[in-house]
């Protein structure tokens, strides 16, 4: 599809714009292949697609690590931090299961951590904190 081009509604059909033309076109079909385009290229991302998913909690922790760790295990999310204010420290979730995740654990500051994906890759603990 060229993206250079502009379907607008009106009331006549359709307006379309193509580098400063414009023409009007009867009918739904322009609408069509144009919300067709727009759904293929914003689909919603699928659980394989994700490689890590971060959430930042101090007064949501509860949440966090209750109800949205056993949602994101449950549909598949590889891995799951949780940059623990209260506490001073990131808490890694990985490998899925069900709804909980059999790989857990909290990395301090002073400590050094990596996404499953990017192991050659670490960030400091005390960077993520502050």
């Amino acid at each position: 599809m060229d993206w250079a081009r502009l379907a607008l509604p009106s009331r006549a059909g359709w307006l379309t714009t193509t580098g400063g033309a414009t023409s009007r076109r009867a009918g739904w079909s322009r609408l069509n292949l144009l919300r067709l385009e727009f759904e293929k290229v914003m689909k919603r991302p699928r659980p394989a697609d994700i490689l890590l998913v971060v959430e930042v909690s101090d007064s949501t922790y509860r949440f966090d690590s209750t109800e949205k760790l056993r949602a994101y295990a449950r549909n598949g999310i590889r891995e799951y931090w949780i940059i623990n204010l209260q506490d001073s420290c990131v808490e890694v979730y990985r490998c899925p299961q069900g709804e909980r995740y059999t790989e857990q654990f909290k990395q301090s500051p002073g400590t050094m951590v990596s996404p499953l994906e990017f192991s050659d890759r670490s960030v400091a603990v005390a960077d993520v904190l502050a």
